[in-house]
């Protein structure tokens, strides 16, 4: 889990037993200013987005550093206000591109290998996409914060449906 405002990750067990914990504050390899909710591939590799540093870092499962990528912009495979990461089952990695309004794929070794949405309130668009959460079929689906829904796509992008509308307190 995310430690946010201890800039680290523990890990527990399903009961809640405490296992380990990893990461100190910092812009270095392995360091955290704003980690977000962790992901876990099928090899137990664990991958965190950091919102304030627009990165996402890949660990093992007992912490060890492996690598970071991409860096803050605009352009494909850089990242802006980074926040809900997943991995599907065959290890791609999906990211929640907030400040981009998009969603991002990459293989499991950081390669860009698709995009998809803009600012928008159409199917497909997005208005900060925040939350990600994946299916047993690889369908993504993605909370989009602003425009109060949530929309799904299949693991290439492909618009499926959307549901959700703002409500009433």
């Amino acid at each position: 889990m995310s430690d946010q405002f201890n800039y680290r990750i523990q890990v527990f067990t399903a009961n809640g037993t405490f296992v380990t914990t990893w990461g100190t504050k910092g812009e270095g390899d392995g360091q955290f200013l704003h980690p977000h909710v962790p992901a876990v591939d099928s090899e137990g590799n664990v991958y965190v987005s950091d919102r304030d540093l627009a990165n996402f870092q890949k660990f093992t499962s007992d912490g060890k550093f492996m690598m970071k990528w991409s860096k803050e912009g605009s352009d494909d495979g850089q990242l802006s206000k980074p926040e809900s990461i997943v991995v599907n089952s065959k290890g791609n990695v999906y990211l929640a591109d907030y400040g981009n309004h998009r969603i991002q794929k990459f293989t499991k070794d950081g390669n860009l290998i698709l995009k998809w949405g803009s600012k928008g309130i159409g199917d497909g668009e997005f208005n900060g996409p925040a939350g990600l959460s994946i299916d047993r079929n690889d369908n993504i689906y993605v909370t989009d914060k602003n425009n109060n829904r949530i929309q799904v796509f299949t693991a290439n992008g492909t618009f499926l449906t959307k549901f959700g509308s703002q409500g009433n307190a």
